[in-house]
């Protein structure tokens, strides 16, 4: 992570929205283009990018850019941890099992589509059981 994403992730709290980032002890980290687009519109626009999961809320949805700070609420809920979700706590998330592999092991963009892409197994199993038990 940047130094200038670590700043981000250091003062953000969990749950909440991004609007912290206009008044850290590093001054304002919000960005350039979000500053522009939320006094031209009025409203706070982006209020997820930067920000920390809730440990107490559900995860937000698992995109396929979840190993990243910058597209959405995916830091570490923990503030002790200066990081986004790793790409296992991603797939716990969406209802993989602790030790299913993704192929290939080693390429981050690749597995990441695969989690964020995918229908959470979980969910899958109860409409596939639902769907045989409706049509038997």
């Amino acid at each position: 992570m940047s130094e200038l994403n670590l700043k981000r992730i250091a003062a953000a709290k969990p749950g909440q929205s991004n609007a912290y980032m206009e008044n850290t002890p590093d001054g304002d980290l919000s960005l350039k283009c979000h500053r522009k687009v939320n006094k031209r519109l009025k409203v706070r626009c982006f209020g997820d990018v930067y920000t920390r999961m809730a440990p107490d809320r559900p995860s937000p949805t698992i995109t396929t850019k979840c190993p990243s700070i910058s597209n959405g609420r995916f830091g570490h809920y923990d503030v002790k941890q200066m990081r986004g979700i790793s790409l296992r706590e991603a797939a716990i998330l969406q209802s993989f099992p602790e030790g299913y592999t993704f192929y290939p092991e080693n390429l981050l963009h690749p597995i990441a589509a695969m989690i964020g892409n995918a229908v959470p197994p979980k969910l899958a199993s109860f409409f596939s059981s639902y769907l045989v038990k409706s049509v038997a």
